[in-house]
């Protein structure tokens, strides 16, 4: 699962925060576009064994 998210003034603000948050994913970074940037925040589904437990 990807989640992203625009990095507006609030989210500089609280960057410390954001960071405990996207540090708990298996990847994140922040992309350019345009219109500013977008940070985002990739988790990877646990993998589950043989047995399915």
């Amino acid at each position: 699962m990807r989640i992203e998210f625009d990095v507006t003034d609030h989210t500089r603000e609280n960057w410390r925060e954001i960071l405990q948050v996207l540090e708990q994913g298996t990847e994140f970074g922040l992309t350019d576009t345009e219109h500013g940037q977008i940070a985002w925040l990739r988790l990877s589904a646990p993998e589950q064994d043989e047995a399915g437990s």
